[in-house]
Parts: C-alpha cells; sequence; structure tokens
C-alpha cells in the first residue's frame, strides 16, 4: 500500500533533504518502501579514512632532527588508498579530492574516520560539509593514553587497577562512568597536572 503524499509536501520534503550529504530516509521503488539504513561494512557503501602523523628521522641536517609526515589510509570499494603530504592542509586536499570522486556528496555514502582525538583531525571533521559522518577515536591511541597518564597520575599500582576498571567503562561507550571512577580517587592522586588532563581528555 502506498499513501497519497501530495504534491506540495513531497516537494518539502525533498528540499528539506537536498543538503550536501543529507540522509534519504525512505524513497518508493517499484512499489517497495526503500529504506536507506546506516552502512556499517565498505561492502554496503562505507568509506573508512585513518589519518595521523608520524614522526621521522630527517634526511636533511638543514630540516633539523626529526620531521612530520601526515598520513592517510582510505578505505573504500574495496580498497585501499594511501596518501602522505607535509602539512595537514596537502593531506586533506589529497583525502578531499579521493571524496569528490566517490561521490560522497552526491549523500549515498556513509563515511566513518578514526583518529587519535588530535586537534586537527577534529577541526577538519567538523568542518567537513556533509551530514553522513561519524568520527571515532582509535582504541589503540584511547588504552595507550589512558594507561600513560593513570600510571603517571596515580602511580603505577594504583593506576593499573584503575585503568581495569576506566577501560571497561570506555569499551561499552560509558565515558562518564569512567570520568567518575577516576574521581573517586583524587585524593590518592600523585601528580595533578596529569591527573587533569586525563579528565580532561576523556571529557
Amino acid at each position: 500500500y502506498r499513501p497519497v503524499i501530495a504534491d506540495e509536501s513531497w516537494e518539502s520534503d525533498y528540499e528539506q533533504e537536498s543538503l550536501v550529504g543529507a540522509r534519504v530516509i525512505w524513497y518508493w521503488e517499484n512499489n517497495k518502501l526503500i529504506v536507506n539504513k546506516p552502512q556499517v561494512t565498505i561492502e554496503d557503501g562505507l568509506v573508512v579514512i585513518q589519518v595521523d602523523e608520524c614522526v621521522v628521522k630527517s634526511q636533511s641536517k638543514a630540516a633539523g632532527k626529526d620531521v612530520l609526515v601526515y598520513t592517510g589510509v582510505v578505505n573504500a570499494n574495496g580498497r585501499a588508498y594511501y596518501f602522505t603530504a607535509e602539512s595537514t592542509a596537502n593531506l586533506f586536499h589529497q583525502i578531499g579530492a579521493l571524496l569528490a570522486v566517490l561521490k560522497v556528496h552526491e549523500g549515498n555514502r556513509d563515511i566513518l574516520v578514526l583518529g587519535d582525538g588530535a586537534r586537527w583531525i577534529r577541526q577538519w571533521y567538523k568542518n567537513l560539509p556533509i551530514t553522513r559522518k561519524m568520527l571515532r577515536l582509535c582504541w589503540f591511541h584511547l588504552t595507550q593514553t589512558c594507561h600513560e597518564l593513570l600510571t603517571g597520575g596515580f602511580g603505577y599500582s594504583v593506576g593499573l587497577a584503575l585503568e581495569g576498571i576506566c577501560l571497561k567503562h570506555l569499551w561499552r561507550g560509558e565515558v562518564m562512568d569512567a570520568v567518575s571512577a577516576i574521581e573517586k580517587r583524587a585524593a590518592e592522586v600523585i601528580n595533578k597536572p596529569k591527573y587533569r588532563r586525563l579528565i580532561r581528555y576523556l571529557k
């Protein structure tokens, strides 16, 4: 059964969904209702982007001891695309060009961005002019940072015990429960700057 939709109502709905990357909630095709479900795998059309910065030894004395290199990997259509650049702007120009080729701006693909939580990644993600996007913190970087700041802030034995509790909550997405568990042990802090940094990081 297909409900009757007034032309004015249909045009209004279409205009609202015509934003860049807007999700089409449902549509009719061959008398069947097609629901545009979130894409969760690359086979569904999902585009997975992982970006990071790497410190490498300089091959030129004039460039200094270390050099920052920005890297990106994009997985889409069963392929992996690799990018490197000397600046974040150049890296995102390259990735943006590929996203245009993949027609992400037409709104028929979801994007998943994986990163270590760095500000330059979050800023790019925030300004990416599409709606079908998600940003996820890399679990490796999350556990690494929690371990470093918990053991540094509380000492090794207390920090390690808190790490098990904290990561169990974080794996379930219970961020504020993890923060509460840490704050309950605030009297045992031995390094306040690392403790405050950890709380800010999690929040």
